[in-house]
Parts: structure tokens; C-alpha cells; sequence
């Protein structure tokens, strides 16, 4: 068996990363494939704890580790008038000889990370957006978008959310039901400064927060979306300023990145299939915007806001929500959810969402307003990480099932773009769908 290496990685976040160090120094040969050209230059993970203090020693950066994080001995929860409901923590080194939890700036700890990947020659191939594998016996075979190839003995995916790795390798994954958008905002401050306690948690009904480190002169905030709030009104900057004025203004800070992430509990079935596995946490999801799933998602979050509100039951969508998950509370709509088994069981209670619309349920056509934009919202997204179209071209079972779907993301795509961007509906089958657009991008050669 003849491969360029023993083990390749998809995707140089920090558990790939840390994953083709240690391969390196066990004396195992690494090739890693990351899709985007340059590092992501501002923070996403923020906490790590002793035992992944002492992984990452182990990596060879132990020393300057300690430069680019800070020890949070005290985790504080608050009501909304102040009064501390919990208080928890120990100052010093835990177990593993590092603080019980350490607080850090992603992009530093990346820096030093791949410093100390390609120090030990680990090969970083960067730009290259795996689209297949084809695993044999002894060996698979990773093909990129631009027709190059990497052989290895196995391939591990720590790309995330929305990992190529897991689609292609078929690996399920079950959805626990808990889902909520929150408006991250990573703040640098222009002076040093101590927040008593270092991480805060603000337990108030009207506006859950979370206050805490982001590492040596860096804060972050995270709070909740309330349920008249859309994602683009949430990211607005001015937003972002009024909601941290009870802690910092303009003058004392500069915010590096504010953010709207939905928040998901997902736990992968299985972590291995033949020479193909998957490592690391998913961390935020996007990406199944208008789903079926995704649409039963919102509905039991709107009916739950809904009765927390003040609503009565008999409103179509909680009538027929609570009939489909055969429940009584909006207590038990994290648990039903749950219990569907996965994405596909928890989608055939879509049809609920457009029959309580159908019979004049205000609070489902929010939810469908909100899908459409969602979508048009992630096609802002997309264009961010390059994508750059002028047509869109929707498809698939329940945006072509249900006119009120198409509408509003049709709508919200004109309103969003100003006719930049012009939306169409596909009717026939995804698959098919995505055949004539590849051929027309690459027309197929004639036979010799």
C-alpha cells in the first residue's frame, strides 16, 4: 500500500490541528486539507478546561499557551435584580496541572498551533474544499473541488458543523431538541481591566446574558434573540453598543465581531465508518434554514414563547403542534422533539405548521415569514465566504410543497438583495436539479 500519507485531516481548526501534532509526534505521517485559503481572524471558541489545558501542553505549547489565556476561577449566576443564585469555581491549577477552566482567543491559539504543526512538518494544504472519498480496504482516496487528490491509510473529518466528512461517510446524527439563537459579540478593550467575577451568567427572563472572558484584554457577551427580534435587526452594531452600555461603551472598547448563532444540542451516532471518522465538537450550526426539521424547530420555540406570553391553546399552531408531538405542556416540547429520533422523523410534522397557517394561525405564518427570511439571510451569508450569483434557485420537497414558503423567501430575497439577486423555484427533484446545473457548468465531453 502505496499513500501520501498515513492519516489525512479535513479541516485545521484546532482539533485538527492538534489531532496531526500528536499523529506527528507519534511518528505518524499527516496530510491536512483545509477549504479556506487564509486563517478565520477573529474568535469563535473561548473556554477550555485542565484536561484540554494538558492536551494542548502535550502539543509542545505549553509555555505560550499560558501568555494567551487566563485562569476564570469564578463562574457566577445571576437573577435579573442581581442577586447571586449560584457561585462556583477554585482558584488555581486543577488536576491535570492547569486552571479548572482557562479562558482564550481562538486565532492566538491557532497561530501558535499551526507554528507548531508545520514546525514538526505536518503538510497544510490550504484552499482545498474536499468534495468525495473513496475508501477501500487499505486505504481512502480524498478528491478536491479543483480535481486533486490525497491518499492515506485513513481520513479523520474535524470540520465541524456541517462536516463533508460525516455527509459523505453517511454518518447519522440525533437532534435533542434544544435550539436558540443568540447575538455573540467579542469586544477588545482599550485598557486593562478586571470584571469581579471573570464569567458572569445573567439569569433574567427579559433577556438572558452571558458575560464573560475572551481571554487577556478581550470580553465577550452573548444574549439571547427575543422573539420579535430578526437576525439582521440583532446584528445591527448600534444594537450591539445599547445592549453592552451597562458594561462598556464605545470609548473604552472596540467590538471585533457581533454575530447571531443558533445554539443546537446534536451528538453523532457514530464516530467511524471503515477508514472514515470524525473527531471534535460541531460547535455553532447553520445551514438548514426553511428545512423540515428546521421549520418544526421554530414552530415548537414560537409556541413555547407563545404560552410563556400569555396564549391561550387554543391557537391553531399550539392545537396542532401539541397533537403531532402528542403532548399537553410547552414544557415537554424539548423532550418530544427529542424523541422523534433525528432530522427526517421530526420533518413529517412540517405539514402541521402550514395547516395551522392555512386556518389563520398568526403565530405560524411568523414562523413562516421568519423561514423565508432565514434563507435569504443565508444567502448573505454565502456571499460573505465568497459566493457570488445573481439567480437563486430554490428546490426540494417543502419550499416547492408549500406556496407560503416560497413567498416568503421569495420576498424577503427581493427585499434584502434590491434585485441583485433574482430567486426561482425548481419543481423537479433536487438531485435532477443539481445534474443540469453541474452540466452547464461543465459540459460533458464527447466520447472518443
Amino acid at each position: 500500500m502505496d499513500t501520501d500519507s498515513d492519516v489525512a485531516i479535513v479541516g485545521y481548526g484546532p482539533v485538527g490541528n492538534v489531532l496531526a501534532i500528536l499523529l506527528v509526534q507519534l511518528g505518524r505521517s499527516v496530510t491536512v486539507l483545509e477549504r479556506w485559503p487564509e486563517p478565520y481572524g477573529r474568535p469563535r471558541a473561548v473556554h477550555f478546561d485542565h484536561e484540554v489545558g494538558r492536551i494542548l501542553q502535550s502539543c509542545g505549547i505549553g509555555d505560550e499557551l499560558r501568555t494567551i489565556s487566563e485562569p476564570a476561577d469564578i463562574y457566577e449566576w445571576r437573577n435579573a435584580t442581581g442577586t447571586t443564585l449560584l457561585r462556583f469555581g477554585s482558584p488555581g491549577d486543577g488536576p491535570s496541572g492547569w486552571p479548572a477552566s482557562s479562558m482564550f482567543n481562538q486565532p492566538a491559539l491557532e497561530h501558535l498551533l499551526d507554528g507548531r504543526a508545520r514546525a514538526l512538518g505536518v503538510d497544510v494544504r490550504r484552499g482545498v474544499e474536499v468534495t468525495g472519498i473513496d475508501q477501500r480496504d487499505d486505504m481512502v482516496t480524498v478528491t478536491a473541488a479543483d480535481g486533486t487528490t490525497a491518499s492515506a491509510r485513513y481520513v479523520v473529518g474535524c470540520d465541524g458543523a456541517n462536516s463533508i466528512v460525516r455527509s459523505l461517510a453517511g454518518l447519522p446524527a440525533t437532534d435533542l431538541g434544544f435550539f436558540y439563537d443568540w447575538l455573540i459579540v467579542d469586544v477588545l478593550l482599550d485598557e486593562p481591566r478586571v470584571f469581579d467575577p471573570i464569567n458572569l451568567q445573567i439569569c433574567d427572563p427579559a433577556r438572558p446574558t452571558t458575560v464573560v472572558s475572551g481571554g487577556p484584554g478581550r470580553r465577550r457577551w452573548e444574549f439571547m434573540r427575543l422573539p420579535h427580534e430578526t437576525h439582521e435587526e440583532l446584528e445591527d452594531e448600534a444594537l450591539a453598543w445599547r445592549l453592552l452600555a451597562p458594561w462598556v461603551t464605545p470609548d473604552q472598547a472596540a467590538i471585533v465581531r457581533h454575530k447571531v448563532y443558533t445554539f443546537r444540542s446534536l451528538l453523532a451516532d457514530t464516530w467511524r465508518r471503515g477508514r472514515m471518522l470524525v473527531a471534535g465538537g460541531w460547535g455553532w450550526v447553520i445551514g438548514d434554514e426553511g428545512s423540515a426539521p428546521g421549520l418544526v424547530r421554530e414552530a415548537g420555540r414560537a409556541v413555547a414563547r407563545y404560552l410563556e406570553s400569555g396564549g391561550t391553546a387554543d391557537e391553531p399552531l399550539v392545537r396542532g403542534l401539541f397533537a403531532a408531538l402528542e403532548i399537553h405542556s410547552s414544557a415537554r416540547i424539548g423532550s418530544a422533539i427529542a424523541r422523534c429520533g433525528g432530522a427526517t422523523a421530526l420533518g413529517r410534522h412540517a405539514p402541521v405548521l402550514f395547516q395551522a397557517a392555512a386556518a389563520g394561525s398568526a403565530l405560524a405564518h411568523d414562523v413562516i415569514r421568519e423561514a423565508g427570511a432565514g434563507l435569504a439571510a443565508l444567502l448573505g451569508r454565502l456571499q460573505q465566504q465568497g459566493a457570488d450569483a445573481d439567480v437563486v434557485v430554490a428546490g426540494g420537497g417543502v419550499i416547492v410543497a408549500q406556496p407560503l414558503l416560497w413567498a416568503s423567501f421569495r420576498d424577503a430575497v427581493v427585499a434584502r438583495f434590491a434585485g441583485r439577486i433574482t430567486p426561482k423555484l425548481y419543481t423537479g427533484a433536487p438531485v435532477e436539479g443539481a445534474c443540469l446545473l453541474a452540466t452547464a457548468l461543465v459540459p460533458v465531453s464527447s466520447p472518443l
